[in-house]
């Protein structure tokens, strides 16, 4: 794989970014909602319903959607993976910042259209790698691709856990939201250098190729 091909380590920066915003969702939205928020557990769980249901939808559509921009105009993708992880991540602060505020059915919207919209940021990451790296490096990415999601996903409570102490428990959760600020970025930056990985004559020679049997999945 070529040194510079830079959309590569724009799909795998995010994919440890990402995780910890993702980690503050999965690990404490229903008990804050539910104590901090004073919704009681019923209503928290029925707000992480609907981020739930945003996520599926994300993913269903978001998949589609990816398709048919990448076909149009390969840049154009890495422009929906920005706007979506910078547009997902507003309304899912405004849901933390408001809870015990604001009745909780209206948070249902908010995680609903916060969750469908991270979706479509996360599935299409993983189309972009397939699209950057030639066929016989694809095990090795995808595995250090897996291994930085992995990371985060275990680091990330803990990060967040230990700026509670100074941030206060609200701080700490919205300053794990914002990183999927530093994704949209990143994913801005892949706008430039989409379009040139995606087409190297060295990615398109090595997918008339079979990979080595060192390479293949079994």
């Amino acid at each position: 794989m070529s040194g510079d091909r830079l959309s590569v380590g724009c799909s795998v920066g995010p994919a440890m970014l990402g995780c910890v915003p993702w980690a503050v969702i999965a690990t404490f939205l229903t008990d804050y909602l539910s104590t901090d928020g004073r919704m009681g557990l019923a209503a928290a769980t029925r707000v992480m319903l609907a981020f739930g249901v945003g996520c599926a939808l994300g993913t269903s559509v978001g998949g589609k959607l990816g398709q048919r921009l990448y076909k149009k105009d390969k840049k154009l993708l890495a422009w929906l993976m920005a706007i979506c992880a910078c547009g997902g991540m507003i309304p899912l602060l405004l849901l933390f910042s408001c809870a015990g505020q604001i009745a909780p059915h209206w948070l249902m919207p908010l995680a609903l259209v916060g969750g469908a919209l991270e979706a479509i940021t996360g599935n299409n990451a993983k189309a972009v790698l397939l699209n950057t790296v030639p066929a016989h490096c694809r095990g090795s990415v995808f595995g250090i691709y897996n291994i930085m999601d992995d990371l985060g996903k275990g680091l990330g409570p803990v990060v967040v856990a230990s700026w509670e102490g100074f941030l206060g428990r609200k701080g700490a959760f919205l300053l794990g939201l914002s990183f999927w600020l530093p994704c949209s970025v990143i994913c801005c930056l892949m706008a430039r250098t989409f379009t040139k990985d995606s087409e190297d004559p060295c990615l398109e020679l090595s997918l008339r190729q079979p990979a080595p049997a060192s390479e293949e999945v079994s």
